[in-house]
């Protein structure tokens, strides 16, 4: 029987074979290096990857035993060191470039993946994080282009992770991750297309569909890792380069406010995803309508309000530096002693301590109104909470030193007074500068009531202040349609927020050291003036030598006595009386009132001029107590005369010190118990029992004779001179309608 031995091959026929085969893959290989060049310089990087991987699987697939392994295993080393390195640089070059097409990204990474065998999310979201710190450290310190390079940053995150989603991340079972896509179309192109001019590259096959398998192990989908890329390039904004922060180039809320809104505008604009919306279409399975919110809720797990994590509590926190340095520059010119010196010199210290207090409150308003311009966004409550408890701290802190100063001043004033180290000519002066600035500060209260009180009334504020007009750079041109309800917004914010009516403990403490200083500066200022007139008058007093005169004197009255007569007839008699005090005596209460005018006139309360008043009036009861009770004194220098001009004296000085209070009295010498209906004060009494004296020192039926003539002789100077001490009249009346009230 004849075999047929065609069927089967001679091993001559299958060394041919093989030789035929291996020559092909040395052709293949030899050819490679041309064909990659070629694909380089098309930028076909996927192409370039496959064939190179290809090539090295052809490689690894020749029979060793060959002759020109040598020689072709150096020519192979060439194509790897070579090529490899080409095409990953290459591929990694075009993730740095921002303009290109989401395919051609996907070109690249799957080049990346076939070179190098490696996960690529992480390298293409650091590629990115790369051209985010490129655009950061080369941006000029200057207000506008750190707004523009804000804006393209926050294109490049919204761009990058809608990309990310499109080219890494499965969502359904209708759509395949675009990297995905391409890598394993290639993977699954046809043998003859991979593999052309090999015949049977059966080994070259199995060994690329195992290498198809383990680029598959390395697709995963990382919610955290992009979360963390998204939250590190916020940090990465706001970090130092060169030393600076681009931050810091914003001086004030307007310019923040600004680059708030032109930030929201590029986050609110759906043209930066426009590349993306098929895909997200795709994916939802419906419109998008808002494409950031979707690919967040996509990529990240969840909705992530890219202002709040990457803006929000960075711009608060400039914000408060801006609102630091403002207050740091004040305390650096705040001098309260030098404030003193100028109001103590100047003509008008009344208005130069208004100047001096208004030039601090319009301080607090500019930094209140830069603020407000702040608090003018959807983030009005938490921006409050961060920034109220901080400005009002601030103002709080320069008030309480400049009160703290005031009494430290105080304090050491009446301390050298009291060791004479310092006139009370000194003195006074700066006490009543002193008065006059917390007169000023207190003029202008309501303004640190309102930065004290809830931030609501900042917000009040503000409604109250709304421009007519906006510029067009102006941060609030683009709300210029709806500033007054983005306004009211704010007030329902605030009111949320927990703002309270209740005043301040820091308010308390401010109202309380007020008033306590007023209280001490009066208070001292009275005695300081008082001691000071008192003495004055005590040496004018003691130096009068009118007092002991025997006939009438200059200002005396012939007064028309009438009496009657046992027969039922009259009879006229012609006496003098006093009709006008001594000249110190109105000397005394002229300087009392030049005293008022220079504390403050009007400006001071009524409780200090009753105040003032009852102490004058003390010194003076005093004064003459004392004269009169001095025996030896009185007898050598008084007269009859003497007498009834300290009477007159006495009795105008009670009623200009009393708001006449001593007028309509009745006759002194016989009022004994008779008086319960009305309270006697402690000075009345006092006054009564020194013209009980004096009259003593008279013939008693001269002094019944004298008496009502005399004290309407004191009622007309009253009257007369009562407009001249305005500030003691309206003291007394005033105190006599509480009396009777």
């Amino acid at each position: 029987m004849k075999s047929d031995t065609s069927k089967f091959p001679t091993g001559r026929q299958a060394a041919r074979t093989s030789a035929d085969s291996n020559a092909c893959r040395i052709k293949y290989l030899v050819d490679t290096p041309q064909i990659l060049q070629g694909f380089l310089d098309k930028s076909m990087f996927l192409e370039s990857a496959t064939r190179f991987t290809t090539a090295k699987y052809v490689h690894s697939s020749l029979d060793k035993k060959e002759n020109c392994n040598d020689d072709l295993n150096n020519h192979w080393n060439i194509i790897v060191e070579g090529f490899q390195v080409q095409i990953s640089k290459r591929s990694r070059e075009t993730l740095l470039l921002l303009d290109l097409s989401v395919d051609a990204y996907a070109d690249a990474l799957a080049a990346i993946m076939l070179i190098d065998r490696r996960p690529v999310l992480d390298l293409f979201l650091d590629s990115r994080k790369s051209c985010i710190l490129q655009k950061l450290s080369s941006t000029c310190y200057l207000v506008y282009d750190v707004i523009t390079v804000f804006c393209e940053i926050s294109k490049i995150v919204q761009l990058t992770l809608a990309q990310v989603g499109e080219l890494f991340f499965h969502f359904s079972p209708r759509t395949i991750p675009l990297l995905r896509k391409t890598l394993f179309t290639s993977l699954n192109s046809p043998a003859s297309h991979l593999f052309s001019g090999i015949p049977d590259p059966d080994l070259e096959i199995v060994s690329w569909h195992s290498f198809g398998v383990t680029l598959n192990a390395l697709f995963d989908q990382h919610h955290n890792f992009c979360f963390e890329w998204f939250d590190d390039c916020g940090n990465h904004i706001f970090s130092d380069f060169n030393g600076k922060y681009l931050i810091d180039v914003f001086e004030n809320a307007q310019q923040l406010s600004l680059a708030e809104n032109k930030i929201r505008a590029t986050l609110q604009d759906n043209q930066v995803l426009e590349g993306s919306l098929k895909w997200l279409n795709s994916v939802s399975a419906s419109k998008v309508i808002s494409p950031w919110k979707t690919t967040t809720e996509l990529v990240l797990g969840h909705h992530v309000d890219f202002w709040r994590e990457f803006f929000e509590f960075s711009f608060i926190g400039r914000m408060i530096s801006i609102t630091d340095s403002r207050f740091d520059k004040l305390c650096e010119l705040l001098n309260v002693m030098e404030w003193i010196d100028d109001i103590a010199k100047d003509d008008c210290p009344a208005d130069k301590a208004c100047q001096i207090s208004l030039l601090l409150h319009t301080h607090f308003e500019d930094v209140l109104e830069d603020l407000l311009i702040f608090l003018e966004s959807p983030y009005a409550s938490v921006r409050q909470k961060h920034l109220a408890p901080c400005f009002q701290s601030h103002c709080y802190g320069i008030m309480y030193k400049i009160f703290l100063e005031l009494q430290v001043e105080m304090e050491r004033l009446y301390e050298e007074t009291m060791e004479l180290v310092m006139p009370r000519d000194v003195a006074v002066p700066r006490l009543l500068s002193i008065q006059q600035l917390l007169f000023a500060f207190q003029k202008h209260s309501e303004q640190i009531t309102m930065i004290l009180g809830p931030p609501k009334l900042w917000v009040t504020k503000a409604m109250v202040h709304i421009p007519s007009n906006s510029s067009v750079d102006s941060p609030k041109s683009d709300r210029a349609g709806h500033v007054d309800g983005s306004l009211k917004e704010q007030t329902s914010l605030l009111y949320s927020a927990g703002a309270s009516d209740s005043l301040s403990s820091e308010l308390k403490v401010l109202n309380r050291m007020t008033k306590d200083l007023l209280s001490e500066s009066r208070d001292l200022w009275m005695f300081w003036v008082s001691e000071k007139l008192s003495c004055d008058l005590l040496h004018n007093l003691m130096e009068d030598g009118n007092l002991s005169a025997t006939a009438p004197l200059r200002g005396w009255e012939e007064t028309v006595v009438k009496q009657e007569q046992s027969t039922e007839s009259t009879s006229e008699t012609k006496v003098s009386l006093p009709s006008m005090p001594s000249k110190y005596i109105t000397f005394f209460l002229n300087q009392a009132c030049v005293e008022i005018r220079r504390a403050g006139g009007h400006v001071l309360d009524k409780l200090t001029l009753q105040s003032f008043a009852s102490t004058l009036l003390e010194k003076v009861i005093g004064i003459y107590g004392d004269f009169i009770s001095n025996e030896e004194v009185f007898h050598a220098k008084v007269s009859k005369e003497g007498v009834l001009q300290i009477l007159l004296d006495l009795g105008f000085s009670v009623d200009i010190l009393s708001g006449g209070d001593f007028i309509g009295r009745e006759d002194v010498s016989r009022q004994d118990n008779s008086q319960t209906e009305k309270s006697i004060s402690r000075d009345s009494v006092r006054t009564d029992g020194l013209i009980n004296g004096l009259a003593q020192r008279l013939d008693l039926i001269d002094w019944h004779t004298y008496e009502p003539y005399l004290w309407e002789n004191e009622k007309q100077c009253y009257l007369c001179h009562a407009a001249d001490f305005e500030f003691f009249a309206q003291a007394g009346c005033r105190r006599n309608t509480a009396v009777v009230q």
